[in-house]
């Protein structure tokens, strides 16, 4: 005879996307150059970041891959060998290239009052990793992870 050992399940014990986001998420400014994008990036060890406008809205993210797709079309064909990891130092110095310029125009957010089904079907319908929770004024105020909405499941 086999015991089976049944766990009650999982729940997410949180109300609103308020309650589940981290809170004032580091971002980066528009009008950045791509090549101090990267290094912010790289020194975080982070992979992509939101873009802010001047007034603080959320317009856009930047990539790495956004990055390194950039520096791949700038350079010949037999010299790509261009990893996320160090496309910092393949950057010429002098690189004036704005943020704006090279990110995904696509912002995907949720307010703070979002329920957190909607928060995870969001998720899962636009297939990202992340949104960005903005006020009603659409001013960055939050991020929620995938590792977010993990960290409010208990049993």
């Amino acid at each position: 005879m086999s015991h089976v050992s049944c766990k009650p399940p999982l729940m997410l014990h949180c109300h609103s996307a308020r309650e589940m986001m981290s809170p004032n998420p580091i971002s980066i400014p528009a009008v950045s150059t791509i090549k101090r994008a990267a290094e912010f990036l790289a020194d975080h060890h982070f992979g992509a970041a939101p873009v802010i406008d001047t007034a603080g809205k959320a317009i856009g993210v930047i990539s790495m891959t956004d990055i390194a797709r950039h520096v791949k079309k700038q350079q010949p064909a037999s010299s790509i060998h261009t990893e996320c990891g160090n496309v910092a130092t393949e950057l010429p110095a002098e690189s004036e290239v704005e943020v704006q310029d090279v990110m995904t125009p696509m912002v995907f957010s949720v307010t703070p009052d979002t329920s957190p089904k909607q928060v995870i079907d969001a998720m899962l319908n636009e297939n990202v990793h992340r949104l960005f929770v903005v006020d009603h004024a659409g001013l960055l105020i939050g991020v929620i992870s995938t590792f977010d909405i993990l960290r409010h499941m208990k049993s």
